[in-house]
């Protein structure tokens, strides 16, 4: 056979082999699309089964204007949206019966502040900057110019912030921006409304439950961590000092171990609660969709296959998410060696960011807002509702002596051992499961006794 012939048909044995790769690899995403499938619909059937014989109680709550039940018995009365959105941690406590654990609804000591105009907005948040005021008032009018810009090209904004003892922040503005309308119309706006409530519920009961009521929340908050937290977000400048720049260094390594809890658990609840405030005929039910509408594991799957065939070099790394997601999402049971959970976080952890620009263009939102949620909801119906804000708090109960220990120290600590990392602690807490009626105490047990967990104290 002539060399140009062997040739051509080397090359042509190559084609064949590469196409026959090709052809299994999608009959494999094939597989794992129809895998993700039925995982969405067998837990949407077990969370339905849990919640019909948990249901919670009927609470006796006023009405909001809008959407008050008529004709309204004398007792009770009809508060106003801006009302209702500084009582929603009230409707939150009464819901999961908050005050066994967490007594005097601390959450109430500070407010929601509905900002009308951007510099009401961003003006608590470069206050808290430790620069002079020539900078701070520069500082601001960044952020003005570019929210003002970001909302024009129509690429969305900020729509909230919590400061942990200080206030939970609003942008009204850019919710009356993107509504065509004012900030004040917005707020009254049917429509409209059930976005802002849930909102706060994303940044106060969320974030705020965790900074507040966490240990490792309170050891942050204490230190003023969130300070950083702001600067990652907002791109701010910090003060420059070895001091400043451990803590920075340190609050960083804490947010990559607790990524997922933090926003799984906010994207959770304001979900959860938007729900709960339909059911009281706080807002209109068709605003707040029955829980679980938010983010599935079909949709992830569909992200990683378009990575997969658009992007053949990040193929590995969704050849490890696949995994990943496999144990700690699909898997009808936990795995006998929890090494194997832990290693599965850690991919998250390492590699989910890199696949944020996928996950945004099919979801709206950067991974860790979807798997966060997809976990919170494996643990819904492995643990039930009612349990998921102790589940949380059980995870983020850790102290790390920040004050203390090196960056080098935690660094080590936080990446080896999974009791020291917040979402892997979330993560072991899926391997239990609790029957309808277990609470607290239960769920506590089992964290301390089958997982060796540390649980708050009094538990």
């Amino acid at each position: 056979m002539a060399l140009e012939d062997k040739t051509k048909d080397f090359a042509a044995r190559l084609d064949r082999r590469v196409a026959a790769h090709q052809a299994q690899q999608q009959r494999d995403r094939d597989e794992l699309a129809a895998l993700y499938r039925r995982s969405d619909r067998d837990q949407q059937a077990q969370v339905d089964r849990r919640r019909a014989v948990d249901a919670a109680p009927a609470l006796d709550w006023p009405a909001s204007g809008q959407h008050a039940r008529r004709p309204l018995p004398a007792r009770e009365v009809v508060i106003s949206h801006a009302a209702l959105l500084q009582r929603l941690d009230q409707l939150m406590w009464a819901v999961f019966d908050l005050g066994r654990a967490f007594p005097g609804q601390p959450l109430s000591r500070y407010s929601v502040v509905y900002c009308e105009a951007l510099e009401e907005f961003f003006a608590p948040l470069v206050a808290e900057l430790d620069i002079s005021e020539t900078a701070r008032a520069e500082g601001l009018r960044e952020l003005v110019e570019a929210a003002e810009r970001r909302a024009r090209e129509g690429n969305g904004g900020t729509l909230g912030v919590n400061l942990p003892g200080r206030g939970c922040y609003i942008n009204g503005w850019l919710f009356g921006f993107m509504g065509g309308q004012s900030a004040s119309g917005a707020l009254q706006d049917p429509q409209v409304f059930p976005r802002i409530l849930a909102t706060v519920c994303h940044e106060k009961l969320g974030h705020g439950f965790i900074a507040e009521l966490t240990a490792v929340g309170r050891e942050k908050t204490a230190l003023g961590l969130w300070r950083f937290d702001l600067a990652r977000r907002f791109s701010l400048r910090t003060v420059d000092s070895p001091r400043s720049a451990l803590l920075a260094r340190k609050d960083e390594l804490l947010y990559h171990v607790s990524k997922f809890t933090e926003e799984g658990w906010a994207t959770w609840v304001d979900e959860y609660m938007l729900w709960q405030a339909a059911q009281n005929g706080l807002v209109d039910a068709a605003a707040a969709p029955k829980p679980g509408a938010q983010y599935t594991l079909q949709q992830v799957g569909q992200v990683l296959s378009a990575v997969h065939r658009r992007a053949p070099e990040f193929r590995d790394v969704v050849q490890r998410m696949d995994e990943a997601i496999r144990v700690l999402l699909v898997s009808p049971d936990p795995p006998e060696d929890l090494s194997l959970l832990f290693s599965a976080v850690r991919t998250w952890q390492q590699e989910a960011q890199l696949l944020d620009d996928a996950f945004a263009q099919m979801t709206g939102q950067p991974a860790l807002y979807v798997l966060g949620y997809l976990l919170l909801r494996r643990l819904e119906v492995r643990l039930g509702w009612r349990n998921l804000p102790y589940a949380v708090a059980i995870a983020a109960n850790v102290e790390y002596d920040l004050d203390n220990s090196s960056v080098t120290d935690l660094e080590r600590l936080v990446a080896s051992d999974p009791r020291l990392n917040v979402d892997a602690r979330l993560a072991l807490l899926s391997c239990l499961e609790l029957q309808p009626g277990q609470g607290m105490s239960d769920l506590a047990r089992q964290a301390r006794e089958r997982l060796s967990l540390a649980v708050p104290k009094g538990w």
